[in-house]
């Protein structure tokens, strides 16, 4: 769960620290202050979206910056300016494409469907039921679950086998 968020010299955002309670947080506030901005710098630390230098701001020249730091302590940090990197705990991985180090993607375990930004209408009730079925099964991980079922089936299915042919081959030695 993320505890903190740190934003400095991204958009309107000079330097912004923003501290997380469990559960659901709400960003409220005037138009154009920054909130969608903070979406855009959550989104740009976990998943290194969107790519290019708009996001940047100019107050003073220095490095844009997002840091968020979660319950376990660890800390992700993405940083652009002399440097194009991702830095977590403060070992360091480049930012190449729109790939994200796969230390930043465990740490954050999330999915566009983790967020929900203003312009966007309330999850799921404007999404066919199809739709939403796959958005829970992308929450809940059913698909994983679903594959590993299928898997210890197959494992049952081979091991009743070989039990079968084992108590032919017992009688056929009896």
């Amino acid at each position: 769960m993320i505890k903190n968020l740190t934003i400095e010299n991204f958009q309107s955002h000079k330097h912004t620290s923003l501290d997380f309670h469990p559960g659901v947080n709400v960003i409220l506030g005037l138009s154009d202050v920054g909130k969608s901005s903070i979406l855009r710098a959550l989104n740009w630390v976990a998943f290194n979206n969107p790519s290019g230098d708009f996001f940047r701001s100019d107050f003073t020249k220095k490095d844009t910056k997002v840091s968020v730091t979660f319950d376990s302590e660890d800390t992700v940090v993405r940083r652009r300016g002399k440097d194009n990197c991702y830095l977590v705990n403060d070992q360091k991985f480049k930012a190449l494409g729109t790939k994200v180090p796969e230390e930043v993607s465990d740490l954050f375990n999330m999915d566009d469907v983790n967020m929900q930004p203003q312009w966007q209408s309330y999850f799921m009730l404007d999404q066919s039921s199809g739709q939403v079925a796959r958005s829970l099964n992308a929450i809940s991980g059913l698909e994983d679950m679903d594959l590993s079922m299928k898997a210890i089936n197959s494992k049952i299915k081979d091991s009743n086998s070989e039990v079968s042919n084992l108590a032919e081959d017992i009688k056929e030695c009896e």
